[in-house]
């Protein structure tokens, strides 16, 4: 009885004592310091025929991380790449009221270390960005950063509109890629095409979903390049050549997307870059997800290309207007196929030829 009653006292003590020290406060991060970046402007009233000029310059020289760019609504002319750092957030009130006509290539450029997985959390956002003097490159050109967000952006007239290069955990949704009269609407670069003596595999878990994609009939949207966990969901592709084409992507999902007027076969499977003049090979791509899309084909097959996947399934999709060819076009291009309740036109049976390895095929037609 009397050692538990020493117990308790010593136990009591410790709790005084503790309760009497000073507690070390708590260290909130500040918010991002705000910059209004039309007050930064060397000239101009933010009009069609007066835009803002200068406030890039200004940008740059500040060279600090942690910023929110605000930019008020009105037109902007910029002559500098604008080189954005880890935590900014660059915002306008939106697209339709904020507008940048770009004079450089690769206007808006996230530029970390490659072969490194760099965090750089950051956002773009509520803007327009568009080519006003015809020149290369990306209007969003991201390289080696980690926690990217790019949304409610309309984005025009580039070669392609936004690279993703090694970027980790990326996220473009609610955009507008608009009018294409470049190569992509979105290119997720693999190895060294874009960025000389980066690794391959680096482009992981990048979602990008609820966008609008529409223009040439020369113009890709989508040229997935390769990379683990890619979903590409919720989008509206009109025209262009084709919706996507895949290349050496791993656990890569199409879902839920419309896609109508494509010049050529909807989804094209590639074992080497579009935008790779030398057509260095790839590998094929493995676990591929094609699910409940709408496919408008206008003639074509909703898959074909130059080679197929180790693993596809093909679910719950309506596909119209292939009258003339096979909705899943390859002989010899397939490991594993699996096609499910997927209904739509067409006088050909779903899948056209055969299977690299016949054992592991699965063809069904609803």
């Amino acid at each position: 009885m009397k050692i538990k009653s020493i117990t308790l006292s010593l136990v009591l003590v410790a709790s005084c004592l503790a309760y009497g020290q000073p507690q070390k406060p708590k260290v909130e991060k500040s918010p991002p310091a705000a910059i209004n970046v039309a007050a930064l402007s060397s000239s101009g009233h933010g009009t069609d025929w007066d835009p803002w000029v200068g406030w890039d310059h200004a940008i740059n020289a500040e060279a600090a991380d942690d910023l929110t760019l605000n930019f008020s609504r009105g037109i902007y002319l910029q002559k500098e790449v604008l080189k954005i750092r880890p935590g900014w957030i660059v915002a306008g009130p939106g697209h339709r009221r904020t507008v940048i006509r770009s004079d450089v290539a690769n206007p808006f450029s996230v530029l970390a270390a490659i072969n490194s997985r760099s965090d750089y959390d950051c956002r773009i956002t509520g803007l327009t960005i568009a080519n006003h003097a015809a020149k290369d490159g990306a209007g969003i050109n991201v390289v080696g950063a980690s926690a990217v967000e790019i949304d409610h952006v309309c984005i025009t007239g580039f070669d392609v509109e936004i690279v993703l290069d090694q970027a980790e955990n990326a996220h473009v949704h609610h955009c507008k890629i608009w009018a294409l009269t470049g190569r992509a609407g979105i290119w997720i670069a693999n190895g060294p095409l874009h960025t000389p003596g980066a690794a391959g595999e680096y482009d992981n878990n990048i979602t990008i979903d609820e966008n609008q994609f529409a223009g040439e009939t020369t113009s890709i949207g989508i040229i997935d390049d390769g990379g683990d966990r890619h979903s590409i969901e919720r989008n509206d592709f009109a025209g262009l050549l084709h919706a996507i084409t895949f290349a050496a992507t791993r656990c890569g999902n199409f879902i839920g997307n419309y896609c109508e007027g494509q010049q050529a076969e909807i989804i094209s499977l590639q074992h080497y870059s579009p935008l790779d003049p030398a057509q260095a090979e790839l590998s094929n791509s493995f676990s591929l997800n094609i699910q409940n899309n709408f496919f408008s084909a206008a003639g074509h097959p909703v898959i074909d290309g130059t080679c197929g996947a180790v693993s596809l399934q093909f679910t719950g999709n309506d596909c119209y207007g292939v009258p003339a060819a096979a909705f899943i076009m390859g002989p010899g291009r397939f490991w594993q196929l699996q096609t499910r309740a997927n209904r739509g036109t067409g006088t050909k049976p779903l899948v056209e030829g055969e299977s690299d390895n016949p054992g592991w095929i699965y063809a069904e037609r609803d």
